[in-house]
């Protein structure tokens, strides 16, 4: 995971540098959009209007987290699967768990796990507040489901110690103080910012 110290911080950082997708990543990314399509007039999965844009302003969104993500990841109001299945599919060796609690959502997730054949997939119905993980997870992302301090609230239950929340936003948070964790790294990431937060080990 990028990480930083204090000082750099204070510095603007720079989009990473994209990993490299693997074989069949493209092809499998462009069915998973054609899939939210189909789905979205049914399950309301995105707004109408990003339809025609899913590519820039969900797609590339969710692969911009793939330079933080390590271990095992949970998706956290998973919602359309963004950004749990880009993720998946450009991570296919990183276990990920969607976590949802709309069970609409959830029969297209499990659809779409089973169409793009997502062996690295688990789909979890459940509110996040009411969930315990069988095991705690090194990275969580949590997309427009609350403000960030709330966001972290929510999921910080479910890090191991030294895991970290992924906070997606569109202008930079600056420096808010997080209960029992802290900043360790943020960057400019295409139309917004993300802000990598982790949980403090345990003495």
């Amino acid at each position: 995971m990028p990480k930083a110290n204090a000082a750099a911080l204070e510095a603007v950082r720079k989009e990473p540098a994209p990993a490299a997708l693997p074989d069949g990543a493209t092809a499998k990314l462009a069915a998973f959009e054609a899939l939210v399509q189909r789905w979205n007039a049914r399950s309301n999965l995105v707004a109408r209007g990003d339809i025609p844009h899913l590519r820039e302003r969900h797609t590339a969104d969710s692969l911009a987290l793939s330079p933080w993500v390590t271990g095992r990841l949970a998706d956290v109001g998973a919602g359309a699967g963004l950004p749990g299945i880009p993720l998946a599919i450009a991570r296919p060796n990183v276990p990920v768990v969607l976590i949802e609690r709309s069970t609409r959502k959830c029969a297209f997730l499990r659809h779409a796990v089973i169409e793009l054949d997502l062996a690295n997939v688990d789909v979890v119905a459940r509110d996040v507040r009411h969930y315990t993980a069988p095991g705690a997870f090194d990275i969580i992302t949590i997309r427009a489901v609350a403000p960030p301090l709330k966001a972290w609230n929510l999921v910080r239950h479910l890090l191991k110690p030294g895991g970290s929340v992924l906070l997606q936003s569109r202008e930079r948070l600056g420096s808010p103080i997080f209960d029992g964790g802290e900043i360790v790294d943020e960057a400019a990431v295409g139309r917004g910012w993300v802000t990598a937060v982790r949980l403090a080990c345990r003495a």
